[in-house]
């Protein structure tokens, strides 16, 4: 049976799609699959918290353990769901950003809080150094945010128990700066980059820091581990053009 001449796709120009219309047509694809993953996946914690917390009848011990790995386990699919739009997102230039004048120095003092949970229950010490005076520093906070605590927790899963994660925030003159971590773990090589929370770490900075108009950079740490470093902007880029834009 023939579809209906209305019910056709419509004939493409050239009679395939461009490079930069199917990126964005993946992008589109990879943020609709993240939202519905999301959505099945609160439902998921949702339950799962109700069950852990007793609000639903007493719980044992045991189970309680058990839901703990439920919760963790939907909380990691929660954030891999995000990663991957968000990689999507920074290819074709449709990555949001919000830059405004921050603090570098309170964003440091969070950050340090923040991965404070993580690394208490294994002893190992997260170091801050009280960052110099950097005024007129504009970036959105949030994606900073975000890829700086991503490098925080790769580390403090990378470092041995009872070790140490350094920190430090740093002018690069004449126009750019610097957000160190050093972890105390087995030295990165680009031939051997880790597991796959370990590649997905990277690739996701990576993302972000170009998008933020920076780079990444890596090195061997004075005696043991690796330092990733970021090095950005003080003055957030102008907004990149999407992919379909640029190509029409």
């Amino acid at each position: 049976m023939q579809t209906p001449a209305a019910d056709r796709p419509p004939p493409r120009a050239n009679g395939d799609e461009t490079p930069c219309s199917a990126a964005v047509a993946e992008t589109r694809l990879l943020s609709r699959l993240s939202h519905e993953l999301r959505g099945r996946l609160y439902n998921i914690l949702g339950f799962a918290e109700l069950l852990h917390d007793g609000r639903l009848g007493p719980v044992s011990d045991a189970h309680r353990e058990y839901l703990g790995d439920i919760l963790s386990s939907a909380r990691e699919a929660v954030q891999l769901a995000d990663d991957l739009a968000d990689i999507a997102r920074v290819d074709v230039g449709t990555l949001e950003l919000h830059p405004d004048l921050v603090d570098l120095g309170r964003l440091a003092v969070e950050l340090r809080a923040a991965v404070h949970e993580n690394a208490s229950p294994r002893r190992i010490r997260v170091d801050a150094a009280t960052p110099p005076p950097m005024a007129g520093v504009v970036l959105d906070a949030a994606r900073f945010r975000q890829l700086a605590l991503r490098l925080l927790l790769r580390a403090v899963r990378r470092t041995p128990e009872g070790g140490r994660v350094a920190m430090r925030l740093a002018p690069e003159p004449p126009d750019r700066f610097r957000f160190e971590v050093e972890e105390g773990g087995v030295p990165a090589r680009s031939e051997d980059r880790g597991n796959t929370a370990d590649r997905l770490d990277l690739d996701v900075t990576q993302r972000l820091a170009q998008a933020l108009g920076g780079c990444v950079e890596t090195r061997p740490a004075p005696e043991r581990g690796t330092i990733l470093a970021v090095v950005l902007p003080c003055c957030a880029p102008a907004p990149r053009a999407p992919e379909d834009a640029r190509g029409r």
